[in-house]
């Protein structure tokens, strides 16, 4: 996985961008199917979320999902059901980081 990398979910529409890129070769899922290059084929279904989604398991527009254990950091460019996951392990949406104040 490159920086710059764009990735979609074979069975949602969530799609991704890497921010930083893992340390090592990693297992990387979403709604427990691979994460492929956007320019991959057809999607296994319709490409829609499913209905039930989990609220904890929806990945927001925008926000940023990290994986301290691998240093993987992802930009969520389409929202979509998830969970994302590194080797198992759900990504966790990272926290806004505090400026410093400019008094």
């Amino acid at each position: 996985m490159k920086v710059g990398g764009r990735y979609r979910s074979k069975n949602t529409t969530v799609e991704i961008i890497v921010v930083k890129g893992p340390k090592q070769e990693i297992a990387f899922t979403c709604a427990g199917e691979e994460m492929v290059g956007r320019e991959a084929g057809p999607r296994s279904t319709a490409g829609e979320n499913p209905p039930d989604t989990a609220a904890e398991d929806l990945l927001v527009l925008g926000k940023r999902y990290v994986d301290s254990d691998s240093g993987l950091e992802v930009l969520c460019t389409t929202a979509g059901a998830g969970p994302v996951c590194v080797d198992g392990r759900r990504m966790a949406m990272a926290e806004a980081k505090l400026l410093p104040s400019s008094d």
